[in-house]
């Protein structure tokens, strides 16, 4: 029998790291040997990505709204399915914590009464996801009353329970989650009580060597299209910007890494050195030196000057032609650049 089965559902490269840091912490925290972790993945480009991380098991999970089964009821069907197939790997006896970023999309949030009403002892917790985690963004009562309809789907199956929760969309108000982790510099609004920093980055002093080139650019790239953060001019004139500002600088060894989710490839230029899609961009930082990182508002840049520190220049573009959706997000995402010296163009 395990004391203890983590179980870890990740839709991000970021999540991923996470995940293996949290675990890691847990395997120091207990009896190595009485824990099995799994890594669930329930977003298509993760299969992509070659995991080097030991897990007890890997599984990946299609979205059941966009994966469903045939027939009238495929979307229950297939949450049904993959509630499952999860169940069926676990030891029935066994302790279990559930990780994920979020707990209000379908591909999750069913997992949480069947696990309270199958298993005798159950924790859940919030894992970050980037700027995600910067402000709180309530549910609409137009968003808790179509979830409330979610309430049909025991009509089909009385394991397909929808839990209901106030608050915020991630779930960080949520009545049954234990723990918030929360990301070094990343400032949040939850509650202390429950929140839990979590390092994952290798920091810490590295020889002169890593740091001898001194011309290497990364540009991040961003779904500023996929998820209308700007029009298709904007988006161009951010591009525009930064390359004019290459060429300025007499830059000549610049690297561009896609966002996993952006199939329009923003912010790319044909002179530019693709980074392959399967790397995991936090990682290759880790090992590779950029004398400047340049995005619009990744996390990616955070990132990059905790790494760094000093010793690079990270630049955020075009971060005024950015429609916010909150106010207080684009507030809070200065005040952090500001913070850690991220010059904003």
């Amino acid at each position: 029998m395990n004391n203890n089965i983590l179980i870890f559902f990740v839709a991000s490269p970021l999540q991923i790291i996470i995940a293996d840091s949290i675990k890691k912490q847990f395997y120091t925290d207990k009896n190595h040997k009485k824990i099995k972790a799994f890594l669930v993945c329930y977003s298509r480009p993760l299969s992509k990505i070659p995991i080097e991380s030991k897990w007890d098991s890997i599984v990946h999970l299609l979205p059941p709204r966009k994966n469903p089964n045939r027939g009238l009821f495929g979307v229950s069907s297939k949450i049904l399915e993959n509630l499952l197939l999860i169940h069926s790997m676990l030891d029935s006896k066994s302790s279990i914590n559930i990780f994920a970023a979020s707990y209000d999309s379908e591909t999750l949030n069913y997992f949480v009464s069947f696990f309270r009403k199958t298993r005798n002892s159950c924790f859940f917790h919030l894992i970050p996801d980037g700027l995600l985690n910067l402000v709180i963004n309530a549910k609409t009562p137009s968003n808790m009353f179509l979830k409330k309809l979610r309430w049909f789907r025991r009509l089909y199956d009385s394991n397909l329970q929808y839990t209901n929760y106030m608050g915020d969309r991630l779930g960080s108000e949520a009545e049954f989650i234990k723990t918030i982790y929360t990301i070094p510099g990343i400032l949040t609004n939850y509650s202390k009580e429950k929140t839990r920093e979590i390092s994952f980055l290798k920091k810490g002093p590295k020889s002169s060597k890593f740091y001898s080139d001194q011309n290497k650019v990364l540009i991040v790239g961003q779904p500023l299209l996929g998820f209308k953060l700007v029009t298709i001019d904007q988006c161009n004139a951010i591009s525009t910007r930064i390359f004019d500002w290459l060429v300025l600088n007499n830059f000549n060894e610049v690297y561009y890494k896609k966002h996993p989710r952006d199939c329009n490839s923003n912010l790319y230029h044909k002179s530019y050195e693709l980074i392959k899609d399967d790397i995991i961009i936090e990682e290759y930082m880790q090992k590779n030196f950029f004398k400047y990182v340049i995005g619009v508002h990744s996390s990616v840049l955070i990132f990059a000057k905790q790494i760094y520190g000093e010793m690079s220049t990270v630049i955020s573009f075009g971060m005024d032609r950015v429609l916010f959706k909150n106010n207080e997000l684009k507030a809070r995402l200065t005040e952090t650049y500001k913070n850690l010296d991220i010059v904003i163009k």
